[in-house]
């Protein structure tokens, strides 16, 4: 049997903060996942219907997978996801990776929310498309904001900092073989902006997201094959 899987990131918030995020429906709005109308039914499954909460302070048991447990750090607090092994899963098993890498996604989504935006709305958007994985489509000098830096990365995720979203998190998480092919799914968190800019910011990133089959499949530039540092990668 496998060891299952375990995720732990370092917050910079206090315990009890963290904690919240993870019991009001309203905070956990706040990182999991992204805007579409089912979000608050999901949250409700996931978090209440379907998790405990153990006499020892700060754990949530989440059925039947899951462990999240909480622990006061020098810096903050350090958050744990267990993940039960693969053949525990059942009818889950076949989407156990997936779930997986949804899970790095979304504790750095609410790292970044804690960190950087606590308790503020944010609007999210979301595309996906398929191709070959391996293509190294954030360092292409098309990205629609300039970025700031590198909140996260591992090897199948990256996760940056864009500036004039206030600023906002772009995560970007490879995906294994699928009917389509393997291919890439992209998530924007975005914080501050405005009703009447708001139009504008999604049209500016659908046509991004419109150029991500070509930046899978298409052809690489012959004039540099290096790595593009991200810090350098916009004019």
């Amino acid at each position: 049997m496998s060891e299952g899987f375990s995720i732990e990131v370092m917050v910079r918030a206090p315990i009890e903060r963290v904690w919240r995020a993870l019991r009001d429906p309203a905070e956990i709005r706040l990182w999991h996942g992204w805007d579409e109308p089912g979000l608050d039914a999901e949250i409700q499954f996931i978090y209440f219907e379907h998790a405990t909460e153990t006499d020892e302070p700060y754990v949530l048991v989440m059925d039947p997978l899951e462990t999240f447990t909480l622990d006061p750090h020098e810096d903050g607090t350090v958050l744990r996801l267990d993940r039960a092994p693969k053949e525990q899963a059942g009818e889950w098993a076949h989407s156990y990776d997936a779930i997986t890498q949804g899970w790095i996604s979304f504790l750095q989504q609410l790292r970044f929310a804690l960190e950087r935006h606590p308790g503020r709305q944010r609007r999210t958007l979301v595309w996906s498309a398929t191709g070959d994985p391996e293509a190294d489509l954030l360092d292409d000098g098309l990205l629609p904001a300039p970025v700031l830096g590198r909140w996260f990365t591992t090897d199948r995720q990256d996760g940056l900092v864009l500036d004039e979203l206030g600023p906002g998190l772009l995560v970007a998480a490879r995906q294994d073989a699928s009917p389509g092919g393997p291919g890439v799914m992209a998530v924007l968190s975005t914080y501050g902006v405005a009703d009447a800019d708001w139009d504008a910011v999604r049209d500016r990133w659908t046509g991004w997201s419109r150029l991500l089959p070509l930046l899978l499949c298409g052809p690489r530039s012959t004039s540099d094959s290096r790595r593009t540092p991200l810090a350098t990668a916009l004019p």
